[in-house]
């Protein structure tokens, strides 16, 4: 078996670059043939992910969500299967697929996966916005796009990714909510299966889901953000939907109350919060414009419009254990 491992060589504050050796010694005692790709730009772990997929049978990931999306964007369609060795800030993908948090344990789930049952289907997210109503952008994500304080409390974590995950989050949250506080933003929402030939954001296609005010909306592919608020806890990687979490307008009150019951998937309950799960899910600003996020990463801070839809199977992935829950 021939195994390629990208690294984000900034993944934990530069850390990461340290693991490289780890990685060579592990692979060496588990039998594979192994080398380590460092990444030196913004966008280089997809270029590197497309290449080396025609010569090897997986593509491991190591780092967090953002170098996670970028080696899934290189390997869609592609032969070799998709792995990950979680080594960032949130790690929520790797979460999702069961992955061990420990750099060893992982790449031994990876090696037990080849070897049994294989690589299995893994659906990947393609998202489309624009900024000003004309000009259409796209990138593909592997576990979630947020708008709203989502997005703005995700690009804020950036500040605090030395604490690590949630508690990069929880801090992000307190310097979010003081920045969102004036904003007064309205969206419609509407939801359709995947697939479904209508116009960018769905026009007056598809059902209508949600139309008003709004505090944020999670659409998943997996079942966590921030490293480990379960804002779509049935999210399924690899059922082919998307599944979303609406919030309307909180108080600071009831923020403190939901927020907290989202790192146990409680809040689905309550009563500012509506879920739902769709193949394609578009958003419309209806007054003012809204962030947005991919995987963690900014792509907006004023968009007019969003429409997420899910490309099911789009990668073959390496399964950690104990991912029975998966289809």
């Amino acid at each position: 078996m021939r195994f390629a491992f990208i690294l984000n060589p900034a993944a934990r504050s530069g850390r990461a670059a340290r693991v490289a050796l780890d990685l060579q010694t592990r692979a060496r005692d588990l039998g594979i043939e192994a080398a380590v790709h460092l990444t030196n730009a913004p966008g280089h772990g997809t270029d590197l992910a497309r290449d080396l997929a025609k010569e090897n049978d997986a593509v491991v990931a190591v780092g967090g969500d953002g170098t996670v999306q970028e080696v899934i964007t290189g390997l869609i369609g592609a032969p070799a299967a998709f792995g990950v060795v979680p080594f960032g800030t949130g790690n929520d993908l790797a979460h999702a697929l069961a992955m061990p948090t420990k750099v060893r344990p992982a790449m031994e789930a990876l090696v037990r996966a080849m070897e049994s049952t294989g690589p299995r289907p893994l659906d990947v997210g393609r998202l489309r916005w624009t900024n000003d109503g004309q000009a259409v952008h796209e990138r593909a994500f592997a576990n979630c796009v947020g708008s709203g304080f989502d997005a703005m409390a995700a690009i804020d974590a950036l500040h605090f990714k030395k604490l690590g995950g949630r508690a990069a989050y929880l801090a992000a949250v307190g310097r979010s909510l003081w920045r969102w506080r004036s904003r007064s933003i309205e969206v419609e929402i509407r939801t359709a299966t995947p697939g479904t030939d209508a116009p960018f954001g769905l026009a007056d296609a598809g059902e209508p889901f949600y139309a008003g005010p709004f505090f944020l909306c999670e659409i998943g592919n997996g079942h966590s953000v921030g490293g480990g608020f379960l804002l779509t806890p049935d999210a399924v990687p690899n059922d082919g939907a998307l599944d979303v979490c609406l919030a309307r307008p909180l108080t600071l009150r009831r923020i403190s109350r939901v927020l907290p019951l989202a790192m146990k998937a409680a809040h689905t309950s309550e009563p500012e919060i509506q879920m739902g799960r769709a193949g394609r899910i578009a958003i419309r600003a209806t007054k003012g414009s809204f962030p947005v996020h991919a995987d963690g990463e900014a792509v907006s801070g004023a968009a007019l419009a969003v429409d997420a839809e899910v490309l099911p199977g789009a990668v073959q992935a390496l399964w950690g254990p104990g991912s029975d829950r998966k289809t």
